[in-house]
Formats: C-alpha cells, structure tokens, sequence
C-alpha cells in the first residue's frame, strides 16, 4: 500500500501595524571580475568603513555613517490580545553628511 503526501499550505504570519522599508542595493559594475588582495574592516568611533584592495591595486572604500530609526506604536494588552490604538511614522536620526550628496539607489 503506498503512502501519499498530503499537501498542506503554509500559514501566513501576520505583520506588525507598519511594513519594512524595501531595500536598497548599491552595485559596482567597475569591479566585476576582479581579483580580491585584501579585504579591511574599520571599526572606530569615527569611521565605520569597509576597504577592498584588488590585485590590479584598485581600492574600493565604502564608508558607512549609522543611522537611527525609532518606530512607535500606542497598542491596547486589555483582552490579552494585540489591538492596534496608532501608530507614528519612524523617525530617523539626522545625517551628518549632507542628503543630497548621498546617491538615491
């Protein structure tokens, strides 16, 4: 007697109130290819940055500037269940670098 697999659909999590910013992704065409000579990772008060040597002495230095978010919601616990009251849209912490020097990815 053969045993059949049942299919069963997977249940969906529900989300919290707000939805997650789409990402956005930097590409680097100029170095495709490439052949990796050392890889650096700074971690200073300062400077948090990531530098790349390629073997052709090229160097692709990322510098990166954290960045703050405060998301906030007002919810009810009453009933032992979540129930929305509002929400506010994020804040995020200011740059220190000026916005329109930052390319839009």
């Amino acid at each position: 007697m053969k045993k059949t697999k049942k299919k069963t659909k997977a249940r969906r999590k529900k989300t919290a109130a707000y939805a997650l910013p789409r990402r956005r992704k930097m590409e680097f065409p100029e170095v495709k290819g490439k052949t990796i000579e050392a890889f650096k990772l700074y971690l200073e008060n300062d400077d948090i940055s990531i530098g790349i040597t390629f073997s052709d002495k090229t160097h692709l230095y990322l510098d990166m500037e954290p960045r703050l978010t405060v998301r906030a919601d007002l919810s009810d616990w009453k009933t032992e269940n979540w129930r929305p009251i509002k929400s506010w849209p994020p804040q995020h912490s200011r740059s220190a670098w000026a916005e329109d020097s930052i390319p839009d990815c």
